[in-house]
């Protein structure tokens, strides 16, 4: 059985590594607005609790979660060939960049029963065809 998506041109390694590096961008940015919202608490007399080793390998699966997307998105991009399958393509990362953030939790994805898992997936595709509607145009 030939499966085209899986042939050896199909996947683009310099995509693959721009989408990674673009994805980290975009995780580290938000991880940035987190830390500006943090400061702007703190600045106005309220006081944080300070940053924990769960803190942190929270913020390594969230910023991971989203280089893993984009290197997918990178490495697959000439696969979509229309707007609908780009739009599987964003709805796919958004589920990974969920996944991620849920297995960074205390309980990790172990910790989760069904609805959590829908409402989880389905979060992440909204989010995901989002984004692209927002990158396409």
């Amino acid at each position: 059985m030939h499966l085209p998506f899986l042939s050896p041109g199909s996947l683009s390694v310099g995509g693959a590594l721009r989408g990674a590096l673009f994805g980290g961008a975009i995780g580290v940015a938000l991880l940035g607005v987190g830390i500006l919202r943090a400061a702007l608490f703190l600045l106005s007399g309220h006081r944080l609790a300070p940053i924990s080793a769960d803190d942190l390998h929270l913020a390594t699966f969230c910023v991971g979660g989203f280089a893993l997307a984009g290197t997918l998105l990178g490495g697959f991009w000439q696969m979509f060939r229309s707007e609908a399958t780009a739009y599987v393509g964003f709805a796919f990362a958004g589920m990974i960049i969920m996944t991620a953030i849920m297995a960074g939790e205390k309980g990790g994805l172990r910790g989760n029963d069904a609805v959590d898992w829908v409402v989880l997936l389905s979060l992440g595709a909204g989010f995901g065809c989002a984004f692209g509607r927002g990158f396409l145009k």
